[in-house]
């Protein structure tokens, strides 16, 4: 639930600096429209996509490994024209053309390997493997060994702290078996083009993996008596089916796409090694693309377990989201039973009786108020960047479930990015809020140095859960100068003391920060509430990439309530 604050100005912008940011935020839309006008528009959706991963500072240095013709490269040096992007591809040819395509003052393309052995070391700020290793593992033999020996090679380009990131897919537990049912279509031949579903699953069947060993190739396939009219039943291993669905439309590479194998590791696989690496997993889940899985999966098989439960359609591929840690630094926090010691806790829990329904619910509060502050400012340019706590311990992220399943197979690391918070007591010590007290203010909890004349400025109120938990969240925001530099935390409010991790404030710019909710990364909703209030504070507007139509229907009202018991 959130509040608006009544005592806020309008815009923390004059006018003119306002119109300024706009014009700016123009001419650059312009300038991406008419540079991205000839790529795809997936190919510049999986650019966003891909960014949206990764958090980078003005000047980072990436590598696209296994760049390809260049235009998803391309896409992302237009996306985000303040990193710097290199495209790597063995293929000589491609790299020629991209050069010839593709010209930006931040995009270079070299051929190359995609283990970078001929690049420095330590000296990149990411590492992206879109669909790549994959391609590592079947051309060798399908050999799983390639894969990790790229990763470690790959790993040891990135800076302390850098990050890679991997789009690929995950492979479905092998020992696991699944039933299939298609429509029973007759083929219009024995080519692959003329083929039905049921018979080209059959011939995949009998020519799947030939660069294996001869008579090793192919894999399990069981037709069962059908179910249903004019349907046809099969049973195989899950791993087959998966790589079956991905490729079953795509005729006409089929020929080429065989010798590919797309699962090569486990969701789990992916997590053990990349762990193996000194890398903390900061986020890794299954991915839908709501437009592929529509076109290709949907009403078009049936999916079940081997004990007949209806499964969903499979995922369209896997992204982990790997960072590279120093000695000593924790990988991965979870929380896994309460602990048994008696220590002082902020946190009450006290039961309360619903004076109209006499119902009764736990209510949860602390021993203070929590405020939390966005420091922000304006680039030359008209960026929006704002300062914030990453790296924050958050074990609760990671609750060992007592039941249940993890229905969407996110997972994240433990260590969130969040506003820098502080005790209230403090804003009530430090009286009016004038140039002079915010300065110490700021010198004090956050380490910031205020802009000319700012003075803090009071956004929205949150209310996390009114029903359960009493208490009120204040968001405050505060125009301060750049540091150009991570910076470490004033206070320590918020953390658990078991944990040394205190993190770092960070600069980052608030469009990023938006993308990196909308794609999962950051699983923090408030969040994203108090940067868009930011946005509409000082009279600006974010980009939104996942807007999508909404359906509205119109309705009889059957009852009216009163405002005030709502309130």
């Amino acid at each position: 639930m959130v509040q608006a604050a009544k005592n806020s100005r309008e815009s923390a912008l004059s006018e003119m600096d306002k119109n300024l940011i706009q014009d700016r935020a123009a001419e650059l839309g312009e300038e991406r429209y008419a540079l991205l006008k000839g790529i795809p528009q997936e190919t510049i959706r999986n650019a966003w996509f891909t960014l949206s991963h990764l958090l980078l500072a003005d000047g980072a240095h990436v590598i696209d490994m296994g760049s390809d013709d260049g235009a998803m490269t391309f896409a992302m040096s237009v996306l985000n024209p303040n990193i710097k992007i290199t495209g790597i591809d063995k293929n000589k040819r491609q790299i020629n053309k991209a050069k010839e395509l593709y010209k930006r003052h931040n995009l270079d393309y070299m051929v190359g390997d995609v283990t970078g052995y001929m690049l420095e070391k330590n000296s990149f700020d990411a590492i992206i493997n879109s669909f790549v290793l994959h391609e590592v593992y079947s051309t060798s033999r399908y050999n799983r060994r390639a894969v990790i020996d790229t990763m470690q090679e790959q790993f040891k380009l990135l800076k302390p702290g850098g990050t890679m990131f991997i789009r690929d897919y995950a492979s479905p537990p092998p020992e696991e078996m699944v039933v299939i049912e298609m429509p029973d279509v007759p083929s219009l031949g024995e080519n692959i083009t003329d083929m039905s579903e049921p018979d080209l699953l059959i011939w995949y069947s009998e020519h799947a993996r030939p660069r294996s060993d001869p008579g090793t190739g192919g894999f399990f396939l069981e037709e069962l008596p059908a179910r249903f009219p004019r349907t046809r039943l099969f049973r195989l291993p899950h791993k087959w089916a998966y790589e079956f669905l991905l490729r079953k439309d795509d005729r006409k590479k089929w020929e080429t796409e065989l010798q590919v194998e797309y699962t090569f590791y486990t969701d789990h696989d992916f997590r053990r090694q990349l762990r193996t690496l000194g890398a903390r997993l900061q986020y890794s889940a299954p991915y839908w693309d709501e437009e592929f899985t529509k076109k290709h999966f949907e009403g078009r098989f049936r999916l079940y377990s081997d004990s007949g439960r209806l499964l969903g359609s499979p995922p369209t591929s896997y992204i982990a989201v790997a960072q590279k840690m120093s000695e000593r630094k924790s990988l991965h926090i979870e929380e896994r039973r309460p602990s048994l010691r008696k220590k002082e806790s902020t946190i009450k829990i006290s039961s309360m009786r619903n004076d109209k329904t006499g119902e009764i619910a736990d209510i949860v509060s602390r021993n203070m108020e929590i405020g939390e502050i966005l420091p922000y400012l304006i680039t030359e340019d008209g960026r929006l960047k704002i300062f914030l706590h990453d790296g924050v311990a958050r074990s609760v992220v990671n609750a060992m479930p007592r039941s249940g399943y993890n229905i969407d197979g996110k997972r994240w690391s433990g260590h969130m990015l969040e506003p820098v918070s502080f005790d209230m007591a403090a804003i009530a010590d430090i009286g009016a809020f004038d140039v002079k007290n915010t300065a110490l203010f700021a010198r004090d909890h956050l380490g910031l140095k205020p802009s000319n004349n700012a003075i803090l400025e009071h956004g929205m109120d949150y209310y996390p859960s009114p029903d359960y938990i009493d208490e009120r969240i204040r968001t405050y925001f505060l125009r301060v100068e750049s540091t150009q530099r991570e910076i470490s935390p004033k206070t320590a409010l918020g953390y658990n003391a078991r944990f040394q991790a205190r993190g770092v404030i960070r600069e980052i710019e608030a469009q990023h920060v938006l993308n990196a909710i909308a794609v999962g990364l950051v699983p923090n909703g408030r969040l994203e509430m108090q940067i868009l209030s930011l946005y509409q504070h000082l009279g600006l507007k974010a980009e939104n990439w996942t807007q999508k139509d909404i359906a509205l229907k119109r309705g009889k009202i059957t009852a009216k309530a009163d405002i005030r018991v709502l309130l």
